[in-house]
């Protein structure tokens, strides 16, 4: 068995995309184990465990969707892949970080500032 492991740092309510290719013959069953110990596939999807309905997808291709990440979303994900020959397994740690990089909210607006020969500046940012 070959255990691969990442990690990854996320946005806040950004969406997360996991993205695996599990080859072998037969072609192997995937399913992933949440953060909270649910287990989920692209038949069954799971729930978390106050009942509520998750927000996300599985494709049968293994890849898993989350469409906003939250705070509760935060942890390690392992993806298995299984059939007769065995099973192998990749661990991916998720972190989501709260805040984002800066940007300005209108990047073509400018002003001109006048300023005396030698005297300094202020200029807002």
């Amino acid at each position: 068995m070959m255990l691969f492991s990442a990690k990854l740092l996320i946005i806040y309510f950004a969406l997360l995309c996991l993205h695996l290719k599990a080859s072998g013959q037969p072609d192997p069953e995937v399913h992933w184990s949440l953060p909270d110990g649910t287990t989920v596939n692209s038949v069954l999807h799971g729930e978390d465990r106050k009942g509520r309905a998750r927000r996300l997808t599985v494709f049968d291709n293994g890849t898993l969707l989350l469409p906003a990440v939250g705070m509760g979303e935060e942890g390690e994900y392992t993806c298995y892949a299984e059939n007769q020959g065995g099973q192998d397994s990749m661990k991916v740690k998720v972190k989501v970080m709260r805040t984002s990089s800066p940007s300005f909210t209108d990047s073509k607006s400018y002003r001109v500032i006048k300023v005396p020969l030698g005297a300094t500046a202020k200029i807002a940012c």
